[in-house]
C-alpha cells in the first residue's frame, strides 16, 4: 500500500495547513523501473499510472485501544494508584 502526492491545494485550504499525501492506494502492478499502476483501496476499478516519485509507502497505524491506561498502575510508598480509575479517556 502506498500513499500518492497531490501538489494541487484545493481552494478552500490554506497551503501551509495542506497535508499533499493522499490515500491509501493499493499498487496492481509494476510497469517500469519507475511507473507504478495504483489503485484507491475502496475502488480497485480506477487504476492511475504514478511515477515512483509520486508514491510513499503506507504504514497503517494499530487502532488505539479504547483505554489504554486502564491496567497502568504507580506503586507509591504509601499507596497503590490505577490511572485509569482517575481519567475518563
Amino acid at each position: 500500500m502506498v500513499w500518492w502526492s497531490s501538489t494541487v491545494v484545493p481552494s478552500n485550504s490554506h497551503c501551509k495547513l495542506y497535508h499533499p499525501w493522499i490515500g491509501p492506494y493499493q499498487v496492481h502492478s509494476k510497469l517500469s523501473d519507475l511507473n507504478y499502476e495504483i489503485a484507491p483501496t475502496h475502488d480497485l476499478s480506477k487504476s492511475n499510472k504514478i511515477h515512483f516519485d509520486w508514491l510513499k509507502r503506507c504504514t497503517l497505524r494499530i487502532q488505539q485501544c479504547s483505554n489504554p491506561l486502564s491496567d497502568f498502575s504507580i506503586t507509591h510508598s504509601d499507596h497503590t494508584h490505577t490511572i485509569g480509575e482517575h481519567i475518563n479517556l
